[in-house]
């Protein structure tokens, strides 16, 4: 065996190690990201909660009145809006 023909068995020995080790590298990377994507915690759905523009739409297709918009809207509007942003508006206003 000649010395050319021994360094051109060690570089294609070093290209292929490189390219195996890229491709470990790779997986790890893509187990990582679909466990990641598997153990994540479901989206919380917004389930019978209706948002204001289904209300628009069923008022504007006459499946409900005026006044069933206006009290299903108050309804979902109360729905949002938490109780510490009460608390905090009551003790900003002054007294009398």
């Amino acid at each position: 065996m000649t010395l050319h023909a021994q360094s051109t068995d060690i570089g294609g020995i070093i290209l292929w190690a490189g390219l195996l080790l890229a491709a470990v590298i790779l997986l790890i990377v893509v187990l990582w990201y679909v466990r990641r994507w598997f153990f994540a915690p479901p989206e919380e759905s917004t389930g019978d909660i209706w948002s204001l523009q289904h209300l628009r739409e069923l008022r504007r297709s006459g499946q409900i009145s005026e006044d069933e918009y206006q009290r299903l809207k108050s309804q979902v509007i109360a729905q949002f809006q938490s109780p510490s942003n009460d608390a905090d508006s009551d003790a900003q206003v002054p007294p009398g």
